[in-house]
């Protein structure tokens, strides 16, 4: 294809935690959308996430979702699959790393994304 990524890219990671400081110290969800607006509007195209980054999945997909100038299509995001640490990530009771924990882990966060 002829996608291009960022060189910069916005790690999820930071973009996770509660405002009670749960990971990371605290964001509210505000701050973790706002920072995405941000970093989309200055060109960064890559974000990366992770069902173990506690809320950044559902934050990005929020604040994706508000952008009107943001065309997923142009977007890199990547995330994780494989953990084991409900409530966190979801793998459908399957083991982790069998083929429906994986496939069940993806829908999960393509719901949330």
């Amino acid at each position: 294809t002829e996608l291009e990524v960022s060189a910069p890219g916005l790690g999820g990671v930071g973009l996770g935690a509660k405002e009670d400081g749960e990971l990371y110290g605290g964001i509210s969800d505000d701050v973790a959308i706002e920072a995405v607006h941000r970093a989309v509007e200055r060109g960064i195209n890559f974000i990366d996430t992770s069902p173990l980054y506690l809320h950044s999945e559902r934050r990005i997909g929020i604040a994706l979702s508000q952008m009107e100038t943001a065309p997923r299509e142009k977007l890199v995001i990547s995330t994780k699959v494989g953990d084991e640490c409900p409530p966190y990530s979801d793998n459908g009771g399957h083991p982790a790393m069998s083929y429906d924990g994986v496939m069940h882990s993806v829908d999960h966060s393509l719901k949330l994304l």
